[in-house]
This record gives C-alpha cells, structure tokens and sequence, in this order.
C-alpha cells in the first residue's frame, strides 16, 4: 500500500470539508448580521473569491521555493492561518448577532478560504502525477476521498442543527479537520524524505497505484466508500424521522384550547 497516497487522501479529505463551508456561508452571515438577502447574496462570494486568489497566488510562491523544508513550511503556514481564521470565526459565534460588525465574518472566511487553496486545486494533481501512467487511478481515489468527505461534513453539520446545535459546534469540528490537515502534511513530509521506516530521500519505490497488485489499497477505499453511502443514508432517515416527530411533539405538548 502506499503510505504517501493515504496520507495524501486525509489532507484531500479535511481541505474538501472546509471548502464546503461555501455553501454555508451565507446561512452563517443571516443569523450573525443584519445585512439584507442581496447584500449576502454579495458578500459571500468572498470565499470563492479567496480561494481563487489562492489558487493565483500560492502557487507561485510555491514553485519558487528549492527546498522541501522551505515548501512544506509555506503550506503549514497556510494551514496554521486558516486554523487561526476559523478559531476565531468560532469565537465570534458565540457572541450575540448584531455585537460583531460583518466585517469580522468576511476576514475570518476570507483567510480559512485562502488557506486552503493550495491543499485543495494545486497539491493534488502535483502528487497524482508523481504515479506516471497509474495517476488517473490516483486522481480519482482524491476525488472520491474528497467529494464523500464533504458529503459527510454537510450532513454532519445539518445533524448538529438538527439537534438544536449551534455555529460554534461546527466550526470547532472544522477547526478539528484542519488540525488533521496540519499531522497529515507533517507525517507526509517525513515519509516523502525517508524520516519514516528508513526510507532513502527520493526512493518512491512502491508508489504505484495498480488496483490489481495493490488490491488492499482499493479494497481500503471501496470500504470506505460504502461506510460512507451508509452513514449518508442513516443520517438521511434519522433527519426525516426528527422532522416528521417534531410536530407531533409540539401538538401534544401545545396546551389545550379554551372552548
């Protein structure tokens, strides 16, 4: 099996999560602010925007640098800000709506978004390509990692609500995701430079991707795959089963109507 791919995976898997807080951005910025549906409409689009600048930007810096040290700091960085961004984002949601200007939400989603970029367009086709004529497998085991991580975290957080969770529950699981990122990216580094198991700098021998030989590894993610189809489905039917027994717990608790 190949140990850099799996790690590889995970950094995919948390990055695919915390871009997925695009789509929540703006139900964030409606209970925080008082801004209008437009005006959210318009402000939100500060996370693609991020993540654009990022994918701009990083790269260059990125393909500049000549050491692996100096490569992997730069994304730790990246990392460490977006871990700080989204800290505070959960900080400010446990104030009161109206006590923080929206000024506050756009920096803090701004920089989770920025930070991300690198992890989640540039670094996996870099990594995939390193498998020459298998990178199509590769490629599509990130995918598939990815999408059903995201999957999982949307439904995750609309359990969390649905339970009468708030913002700061979910960020704080988003906080957790990018910590992940961080031991990911450590442990990766130290198996790309032969700090793990002995391994000489720039031996990838192993790093093949072969469904038939290295039918472990496929048999890993197929059964990931299915653990998460289920959890996807039970976390459905639970959703369905609290919203049909919701009103019937409200009529029997409502009091009685006075003839």
């Amino acid at each position: 099996t190949n140990r850099g791919l799996q790690l590889q995976a995970g950094i995919v898997g948390a990055a695919s999560c915390i871009v997925a807080l695009e789509n929540m951005c703006p139900m964030l910025l409606k209970d925080y602010t008082s801004m209008s549906n437009a005006e959210i409409g318009m402000v939100a689009t500060v996370f693609p925007a991020s993540v654009l600048c990022g994918v701009l930007f990083t790269p260059q810096v990125y393909a500049r640098m000549t050491t692996s040290y100096a490569k992997v700091m730069f994304e730790l960085a990246l990392q460490s800000s977006a871990l700080i961004a989204m800290i505070g984002l959960g900080v400010l949601t446990t104030l009161r709506p109206g006590d923080v200007h929206p000024l506050g939400y756009i920096v803090c989603l701004g920089f989770v978004a920025f930070g991300m970029a690198l992890n989640y367009y540039i670094k996996p086709g870099m990594h995939c390509l390193e498998f020459g004529e298998d990178c199509a497998t590769a490629s599509s085991i990130l995918d598939c990692v990815g999408q059903l991580a995201s999957v999982l975290f949307q439904l995750a957080a609309a359990r969390i609500f649905a339970q009468g969770g708030k913002w700061p529950e979910v960020l704080a699981v988003g906080s957790i995701l990018i910590m992940i990122m961080v031991i990911c990216t450590i442990l990766l580094f130290c198996e790309r430079n032969g700090l793990l198991h002995g391994k000489a700098k720039g031996d990838h021998s192993g790093d093949t991707v072969h469904v038939g030989g290295n039918w472990r590894l496929a048999m890993r993610f197929a059964l990931l795959a299915a653990a998460a189809v289920m959890a996807c489905l039970l976390a459905s039917t639970q959703m369905e089963s609290a919203m049909v027994a919701r009103p019937l717990e409200e009529a029997v608790a409502a009091p009685p109507r006075a003839p």
